[in-house]
């Protein structure tokens, strides 16, 4: 019964997280679609801009590029549970959002990797 009401509370916990990031891209009034984790990744890999990461958003992943009007403008925005690729919203499929949380949390450990000290000398 305890692994039971775990397992409930896990799965709840879960579809609470992807429904607000469902419902903070629609809020954006930008046009959106889901996807699977498999088509993220194949519009991740196409953005070419520069990584902008600051100690500020460091759960936050921004690909900047410049536009006809050279202006900078994000190519891929990764913040607060939105996902966009060139002003249009992707929400990731339920069943796969796990995998993006994932991805998330590996590529933001590689970029925030902090030098480590040797104290043994």
């Amino acid at each position: 019964m305890l692994l039971v009401s775990i397992l409930l509370i896990g799965i709840t916990a879960y579809l609470i997280n992807w429904n607000i990031h469902r419902i903070m891209c629609k809020g954006e009034h930008l046009p959106y679609g889901y996807a699977t984790f498999k088509q993220f990744t194949k519009e991740f890999n196409k953005c070419k801009g520069k990584l902008k990461h600051e100690e500020y958003f460091n759960k936050s992943i921004f690909i900047e590029v410049i536009n006809e009007k050279n202006s900078l403008v994000n190519e891929c925005y990764i913040h607060a549970g939105i996902i966009k690729f060139n002003d249009k919203c992707m929400i990731i499929k339920p069943h796969e959002h796990w995998k993006f949380l994932l991805w998330k949390y590996q590529f933001l450990k590689s970029i925030n990797q902090k030098e480590k000290v040797d104290w043994s000398i």
